[in-house]
């Protein structure tokens, strides 16, 4: 096999055209560059150690993690006029570790993105947040495989149903409801009047208008009271909302009720900032009691597309895949390297060969003519190294920036071939049911170790030995806490609202718990808010098996690994 660097100029090549030439619309993920592979074994027993991993069915995974060149032809056809969901986060250019987007123009003359350089098409495209990641499988969805995608098109035709529906109604009790237009609606905004509250979360909204009264007073000012009917039985209890309006009452109640912090803020950032900043066009629900959840998390039924599932991306990673047929083996490696030793962060060896200009900072010396390049060995991942032995503590060394083109290290794969699950970047997935985190503690209070625990049919943590948690509860810095036999403490982290699971660890040495290796290692998980934006989180996508898409949806490649591999067996 020739050395990853010359493998990945070769789609570079192809991803850089795709990037310079907005107009043209892929009617493929395979237009897109995108490399599926799909993950056979359907049925495999789950791992026991922690209970993930099973997958009834055969399914496929991108091969790499999304690229800046994949996201900049999403960024040219759904954000080129305006972008209203912040798509686009100025720090793809700024950031010098992970820098790979640069968008020019204005709302005005329309935006462009294009990739900040040849070298940097094919790294992982990072700070996004989990709806930008799901965003972009709805875009897939809706136009990419479809062949229809419009020039510019910014509507929910494209981004906001699909894989994952962000037009469901939020519901939020009427009364509250009621009491936040009066406190928070009842001017309009002296120098815009489109811009005014009252607009946005009463005239917009126009469910609203058969169930709450809008009145002007003496004073000029609006009052709001709930339409009466001849009985109260026909007084709804909820009102539906789009999530923009319920996410306003809910930053109105946490700042005013909640954390009495009003006094921190001008009535306009009230509803402005809070448990949700409105400005960067996140999609979710609080979980607030006032608010009735809703799960946008859940793929949706028939998707093409999509965030992988946390059970498709563990099997992914670790399923060690021993035989094939009924009595599967029940092995998982320890990390998704296709090994149970911890993975190194530096390629090994070295060759002369001619230099070329792509990824300089990756080699020793870009003016010589002859650079030496380092060879992957197999078991390696980018990510940082925090000892004072070791000379090199990033993989890069101290060269930016610090990500690694996807596929770098290219004899290091999970199982089935899937590259950069260890390492280089972490990926969003989609949320699934709550799940314990169960932490062990030395004698100074430092935790000692973290392991995974799901939840048994009787709503308790069901931890990797087996035990389940006593009833005892503790107030522990406001969380809900429990204590299992070994009296280790339970944290209950719930995917319903705002966190999302990530998976994967990334380069960086800062914001990662654990750090180094440790975080590669099938017991580690992350959950982190979904509406913030990292330089360590990207994603990769995931698909039903190739026989539940039809043919014209295929790239050429898929169709010929089908035809000389067969539907069932991959390997």
């Amino acid at each position: 096999m020739k050395p990853s660097i010359y493998l990945l100029i070769s789609l570079i090549s192809v991803n850089l055209v795709i990037a310079a030439s907005p107009t043209k619309n892929p009617k493929t993920v395979a237009d897109l560059g995108i490399e599926m592979i799909n993950v056979g074994d359907p049925k495999n027993p789950e791992d026991p150690s922690n209970h993930y991993g099973a997958v009834a069915e055969t399914f496929q995974i991108s091969k790499y993690d999304t690229t800046a060149a994949q996201y900049c032809v999403f960024l040219n056809k759904v954000a080129k006029h305006s972008d209203p969901y912040q798509l686009y986060d100025e720090r793809m250019n700024s950031d010098e570790n992970v820098a790979s987007i640069v968008r020019t123009g204005d709302a005005t003359t329309g935006y462009t993105y294009s990739v900040k350089s040849p070298e940097t098409a094919q790294l992982p495209i990072v700070y996004l947040t989990w709806f930008s990641s799901a965003r972009y499988c709805n875009w897939i969805n809706n136009s990419v495989i479809a062949g229809h995608l419009l020039e510019g098109s910014e509507d929910a035709s494209t981004t906001e149903k699909g894989a994952y529906d962000f037009t469901v109604p939020v519901k939020v009790v009427t009364s509250k409801y009621t009491d936040f237009l009066n406190n928070m609606a009842s001017t309009e905004s002296s120098i815009n009047p489109s811009d005014s509250l009252h607009k946005k979360l009463f005239e917009d909204e126009k469910s609203l208008h058969d169930i709450i009264n809008c009145t002007k007073g003496d004073n000029g000012k609006y009052v709001y009271s709930i339409k009466q009917s001849n009985t109260s039985a026909d007084i709804p209890d909820h009102v539906e909302l789009s999530w923009t309006s319920a996410a306003r009452f809910s930053n109105w109640k946490y700042n005013v009720e909640t954390t009495k912090n009003s006094h921190h803020y001008s009535k306009e950032e009230l509803t402005e900032r809070g448990l949700f900043t409105i400005a960067d066009g996140i999609k979710d629900n609080t979980g607030d009691a006032d608010v009735v959840p809703t799960d946008y998390a859940k793929v949706t039924p028939g998707a093409k597309y999509f965030l992988p599932t946390e059970n498709q991306w563990y099997k992914a990673a670790y399923f060690a895949r021993k035989h094939y047929g009924p009595g599967f083996s029940s092995d998982y490696y320890k990390y998704p390297t296709s090994m149970d030793l911890a993975p190194v962060n530096q390629l090994e060896g070295t060759q002369m060969v001619a230099k070329t200009s792509a990824f300089s900072w990756l080699t020793d010396d870009p003016n010589d003519a002859l650079t030496t390049e380092k060879v992957d060995k197999g078991n390696s991942a980018n990510y940082y190294i925090d000892d004072m032995v070791v000379d090199k503590k990033f993989t890069t060394g101290d060269k930016k920036p610090h990500l690694t083109p996807v596929g770098y290290f290219s004899k290091t794969t999970s199982p089935y071939g899937v590259f950069d699950m260890a390492g280089n970047v972490s990926q969003w997935i989609s949320g699934t049911a709550g799940h314990y985190v169960t932490f062990s503690y030395d004698e100074d209070g430092k935790i000692t170790k973290s392991d995974l625990a799901k939840i048994d049919n009787n709503g308790q943590p069901l931890l990797v030995d087996g035990v389940t948690a006593d009833k005892t509860i503790i107030d522990a810095g406001g969380h809900t806490m429990k204590k299992d036999a070994q009296d280790h403490i339970l944290l209950q982290w719930q995917y319903a609202g705002v966190t999302r699971p990530i998976r994967g660890g990334g380069w960086g040495n800062e914001g990662q718990c654990p750090t180094g290796n440790d975080q590669f290692a099938k017991v580690t998980i992350m959950v982190i808010d979904g509406s913030v934006k990292r330089d360590y989180i990207g994603f990769r996508i995931a698909a039903p098996a190739l026989a539940t898409i039809k043919d014209e949806q295929m790239g050429s490649s898929q169709k010929a690994l089908e035809s000389t591999t067969g539907p069932k067996q991959w390997w």
